[in-house]
């Protein structure tokens, strides 16, 4: 079964990554975007992949564990290895049950397997025609993720193509709405998890996914889950700031249930 974990930047994605990966039975790539070409016939697939594999280097690392530079080797060598995995689709467009088995086949001993990356939430809709797919879209504060946001873009992801569309107060808010229409829209297809609620009452959320992915919860590690980040945005926005994101995503934020 294919997994995959998605949700607007800095909503809890790397969170919800690392808590699925550690667990016996499911094994997660870091941002691989492998399923976003999904449906493409092989060579187009493979030549979208390269594309994604140029831009990105493998810099962070689409396997987590282990030091550089042998994590940045394992992460391209695992690169080239899964895309030679998918020839046997070379006539067919590549879908679900290539890409688990090209995964399954470098991820060993996984029920599930799959990739964390951000982005696939909007792309939700592309994707539901597919079968062996389970998702799980996090969601949290528009203020908390506009604030962490702000502070990538005007960083660590200062000059990066994708930082553009997020680089304001406003841009985040108004993607943030988008984030989160798609995800009620399809609420029936996909485990919405609140980022407050899985840092404040771990266990109940955990058990609540163990249940989602038909997995033992207390193989779920939550030790390393924590509320520190939760209302963040306080000290972070600008008066100025903070009232763009009410404006814009307060409606939302109030029908969620946060209290503005």
């Amino acid at each position: 079964m294919n997994l995959i974990v998605a949700g607007h930047q800095r909503s809890g994605t790397s969170l919800v990554r690392r808590i699925c990966d550690q667990h016996p039975e499911i094994s997660l790539t870091l941002e691989f975007a492998n399923y976003l070409p999904m449906g493409r016939p092989y060579p187009s697939y493979m030549n979208r992949m390269l594309r994604r594999l140029w831009q990105v280097r493998a810099r962070p690392g689409i396997l987590p564990s282990g030091k550089q530079p042998s994590r940045w080797v394992r992460s391209n060598v695992f690169f080239v290895r899964y895309l030679l995995n998918l020839r046997p689709s070379l006539v067919e467009p590549v879908g679900p049950q290539a890409i688990e088995a090209a995964l399954s086949s470098l991820l060993p001993n996984a029920r599930f397997v799959g990739d964390k990356y951000p982005d696939y939430l909007f792309e939700l809709e592309t994707f539901l025609g597919h079968p062996n797919l389970k998702w799980i879209v996090i969601y949290r504060d528009a203020r908390d993720v506009a604030s962490s946001t702000l502070i990538m873009t005007r960083g660590a992801w200062q000059g990066a193509h994708f930082a553009q569309k997020m680089n304001t107060p406003a841009k985040v808010a108004e993607r943030w709405n988008r984030a989160i229409a798609i995800m009620e829209s399809h609420k029936q297809a996909v485990l919405a998890l609140r980022y407050e609620d899985l840092v404040s009452r771990p266990r109940e959320e955990l058990t609540r996914l163990g249940s989602w992915l038909d997995v033992d919860p207390d193989g779920f590690p939550i030790d390393g889950i924590h509320d520190e980040s939760v209302g963040k945005h306080r000290a972070a926005l600008s008066a100025a700031e903070l009232k763009t994101v009410a404006e814009i995503a307060g409606p939302t934020l109030q029908r969620l249930g946060y209290e503005l």
